[in-house]
Parts: structure tokens; C-alpha cells; sequence
């Protein structure tokens, strides 16, 4: 029997934690991720995936004294691999980048880390995910056509504006859009890529390139990477938003491609610009990601939905309310899967959940007590889990 390929998915874990998140969360992040993988490859028959993986966090150094002595990562079946930046900032020749790259973005130059899922080359194919990300559907067809150049399946990928797919694609990723405002768009500025899901082909050649594109420092505030005119004014332009976005549309153009942002990493952000008619993406009619229906959604980011360890309360007076809530009961839905999965294997009893008030139903069944963070029931991880 031939053995499955092997995908593999990988997190970073850049510091201990910072606002709205501390080490116990990340960790409730990373096994709901963990088994939304498992659940939508070949060890869940049903899913009707073919593809196996396996899970890797890229820890800087700053951040190992979180992991702490219960292994926890390890017992959810990530490899740990502790890595410092792959670049050392003071050399980078440009000034502009040399100076941003250290202040800018949310972990600034720790997010380079994610370059490392290029040299994980014993995989066919890596997903570069954040641990807020949850996957409810086969991710199959992205690897079908990654691996192969003649895949049926390429004909019927999900590409911003119905661009048809190259013949040979290296790059999966989608777009932050709502990065931007109307002005950048009419001056034609190129929106980054969204750091929170991007499948690549590992390739040692493609890192080190990465790494003289770093080093040479050709970026400007203004400008962006590669003096490319507007390239660059947008969150993220100095760090992995940018330099991905200048690598596959400017340096490799047509080894990337962008994905509908409604149904893979989608966010659920909005159609318009705030109090216009304008879209996002700049066409005249655009996609509203509020009303994609959750069957149709392959990934999604729990940004603007907010984290689902929080306990939200939706009151419905946005339209996104409907389907933030939804995906949130999905995430518990998992959780839920995971939990029985353990009860069965490992012989552990897993904790009390809280049960509704009078005749309302318990809150995400059962995990919140109320809603707010502090009324979430934190997942206990049985000891019992063997270490890979």
C-alpha cells in the first residue's frame, strides 16, 4: 500500500504572549488546530482526504521558557524546533528596512520565523498557519494542483478575480484587504499577503533567497520592497505581508496564487470600505465573506470574529454576528470531538461542562459558563498522551 504524502502544517510561537493572549491560550489554539487537521485528512476515513501531516511549532528563543515542563505541544504531536530570526537585522544593509523590521508588525523581525517552513523539505507541501486558524474542510485540491502540474482540479480552484491557475504553482496565500484604505487603492497600492495561512513548496533555494532579499534591505517606507511604486504603506510592509507579497508578485510572478479570501483564511472581513459602497478589493461588484455560507468555508481566522477561548457574546446587530457565531460553535464542535477522542484512547475523564440556565441551552456546549473569557473552561490536556 503506498503510504500517504505528508503535509506539513506549521505554527510560530514568537513570544509568551501579548495582549488578549497569554501561554494557556495559545495552547487552546493549538490543539483545536491540531485535531481540525486530523479530522480533514486520510486518519479521518469520512473526511475523504488523502493526505497525512504532521505539526510543527517554530519557537524563537525568547519564547522557550513558556513551553514550560508538561510538554504540552509535544502531547498535541507537534515537533518543537527552537529557532532564533534566520537573519541577523544589524547586517541588513538597507537603512529603512534595518530600522523597521526591528519595530514594525506584531512580533517584528521574530515573524520571519514562518521562512523557516521552507526548509522542511521531508514534506511535499507546508501550511503556514497562525493558531487562531481552524480547518473545517479537505485542503486536497491545493495540494492536488501544487503536486501536480496536470491536477483536474486546478481548473476549478477558487482564484481572486477568476485569474485561471499557472501551470506550475509553488504559493498558495490570500490577501489582507481591509489593510488598506480608498486612497492607497486609487493610487493602485498592492495589498499584503495575510500572514495566517500560506501553503508553500519547501525549497532550501527559495529560504536562502529569502534570506539575500532580507540582507540586501532594497525597501523603502514609501516604496516598499524593491523601489516597486507602490509596494509597500500598509501594516505588515516590512515584515511577511510584504516581502511574500513582493517574492511571488513581482520577483516570481505566476508561481503564486491568490485564493478567494471568503473560503480559505477567511476572516469574515468586510465587503466595503467603512461608510462607502466602495469594495475592498477594488471591483465594481464584490464578494461579501459576511454571507458565505460555512459549508462552502475551508479555513478560517479567527481575527474579526474574535477568539472563540473568549466566550463571545453575538448580539446579531452586524451581519457578520450570524456567521462569527456559527464558526465559533464549529471551533467548540471540534474541541468537543477532540475531548471524546481523548476519553477513549487515554481512559480520561474530561472536565464537567457547565450546564444551561433554566431551560436555555449551556453556552458552546457547555465550555462557557457565561459569556467572557474568564467563563471559558480551559481544555486539560491528559498526561496520559504519549510523546512522539
Amino acid at each position: 500500500m503506498t503510504k500517504p504524502r505528508n503535509i506539513a502544517y506549521v505554527v510560530t510561537i514568537t513570544g509568551c504572549g501579548g495582549r488578549g493572549s497569554n501561554w494557556k491560550t495559545m495552547l487552546e489554539g493549538a490543539a483545536v488546530l491540531s485535531h481540525s487537521i486530523y479530522m480533514n485528512s486520510v486518519r479521518t476515513p469520512r473526511s475523504g482526504s488523502k493526505y497525512d501531516f504532521q505539526m510543527y511549532a517554530i519557537v524563537h528563543p525568547d519564547a522557550r521558557k513558556c513551553l514550560g515542563d508538561d510538554k504540552g505541544l509535544e502531547r498535541l504531536g507537534y515537533k518543537v524546533l527552537i529557532k532564533d530570526v534566520p537573519i541577523d537585522p544589524t547586517k541588513i544593509r538597507g537603512k529603512d528596512l534595518r530600522e523597521a523590521i526591528v519595530r514594525s508588525g506584531c512580533c517584528q523581525d521574530k515573524e520571519l520565523l514562518k521562512l523557516y517552513g521552507y526548509t522542511l523539505v521531508d514534506h511535499d507541501a507546508v501550511v503556514m498557519v497562525d493558531l487562531d486558524v481552524l480547518v473545517l474542510n479537505p485542503l486536497d485540491n491545493l495540494f492536488d494542483s501544487m503536486l501536480d502540474e496536470d491536477s483536474p482540479v486546478k481548473d476549478d480552484l477558487p482564484i481572486m478575480f477568476d485569474k485561471p491557475a499557472p501551470p506550475k504553482i509553488n504559493a498558495f496565500f490570500t490577501r489582507d484587504y481591509g489593510m488598506l484604505n480608498p486612497g492607497q487603492f486609487a493610487e493602485g497600492v498592492v495589498p499584503g499577503v495575510q500572514g495566517g495561512f500560506i501553503v508553500i513548496k519547501p525549497d532550501i533555494e527559495v529560504f536562502e533567497e529569502y534570506r539575500h532579499i532580507i540582507l540586501k534591505g532594497h525597501f523603502s517606507d514609501g516604496r516598499g520592497w524593491g523601489d516597486v511604486k507602490n509596494g509597500g504603506r500598509f501594516w505588515g510592509d516590512a515584515q511577511i505581508q510584504g516581502l511574500c507579497s513582493y517574492y511571488y508578485e513581482v520577483l516570481h510572478p505566476n508561481e503564486g496564487v491568490e485564493l478567494n479570501r471568503c473560503i480559505y483564511n477567511s476572516m469574515i472581513d468586510k465587503k466595503y470600505f467603512d461608510e462607502t459602497n466602495t469594495c475592498v478589493t477594488a471591483e465594481e461588484e464584490c464578494e461579501d465573506c459576511e454571507q458565505t455560507e460555512v459549508q462552502y468555508i475551508k479555513t478560517v481566522h479567527f481575527t474579526v470574529c474574535q477568539k472563540p477561548w473568549q466566550c463571545e457574546n453575538f448580539d446579531f446587530g452586524h451581519s457578520r454576528d450570524f456567521l462569527c457565531n456559527t464558526l465559533h460553535d464549529e471551533w467548540f464542535r471540534v474541541r468537543k470531538n477532540l475531548e471524546d477522542m481523548w476519553a477513549e484512547k487515554y481512559d480520561w475523564t474530561p472536565p464537567k461542562l457547565h450546564e444551561g440556565k433554566g431551560d436555555e441551552e449551556p453556552i458552546r456546549l457547555g465550555y462557557c459558563k457565561n459569556y467572557g473569557e474568564r467563563h471559558y473552561l480551559p481544555i486539560e490536556i491528559p498526561t496520559a498522551i504519549p510523546i512522539r
